[in-house]
């Protein structure tokens, strides 16, 4: 997927999820830090920052997010011929999550939704040289769960849990398994923000 099909389909999805209903609407930036983990043992830090939307529908709003993020994928260390040797993978990112917001108390807010994440300039690095990563996938799809605070009116702090549902890459291993190819675990991440209110 080229990086201009990309942009335009970020573009599409925000609109349409903010036209259905914009009176009410209040937009807010989020910065946010993450965890992520696609190996076991392996996870690294991510931080993110984005601009996010809360439009009211009856009781609940609908929450439309993009976010540029930063992430480390991995980073552990291998035996190469004897030696260790460090091996990472780290990449840009947009964000984009549609989230559906349920108050169930008083300043308490519960928030669930897909989400597709669109890797930016994936690199892997083993042993200090660094080369594109081309069997990254073209996107991920995740499941978001997320339970927040809100500490002021224009002002909230919130957990998420975002649960991967497709392969973070594929391997191509043509020669060594039948089928010529394997996908790795999706990559799943723990995080959370701080989203100031406009």
């Amino acid at each position: 997927m080229n990086m201009f099909r990309k942009l335009t389909f970020v573009a599409v999805f925000l609109f349409a999820a903010t036209v259905v209903n914009a009176e009410g609407m209040k937009v807010g930036v989020r910065l946010g830090y993450s965890m992520q983990s696609v190996f076991g043992g392996m996870g690294m830090l991510g931080l993110g920052a984005g601009v996010g939307v809360n439009v009211p529908v009856g009781p609940i709003f609908i929450g439309p997010e993009v976010a540029f993020l930063y992430r480390d994928n991995w980073s552990t260390t291998e035996i190469s011929s004897g030696k260790a040797v460090d091996w990472t993978q780290s990449e840009f990112a947009l964000s984009i999550p549609l989230l559906i917001k349920f108050l169930p108390a008083p300043n308490y807010f519960i928030a669930v939704g897909p989400q597709v994440d669109i890797p930016i300039a994936p690199e892997e690095c083993f042993g200090g040289t660094c080369t594109e990563f081309t069997e990254r996938a073209d996107f991920d799809v995740s499941v978001v769960v997320s339970f927040g605070y809100i500490i002021v009116s224009n002002l909230t702090f919130d957990f998420r849990y975002v649960y991967g549902a497709t392969a973070h890459h594929t391997r191509d291993v043509y020669g060594i398994l039948p089928g010529g190819s394997i996908k790795s675990n999706p990559m799943n991440t723990y995080g959370f923000g701080i989203t100031y209110s406009l």
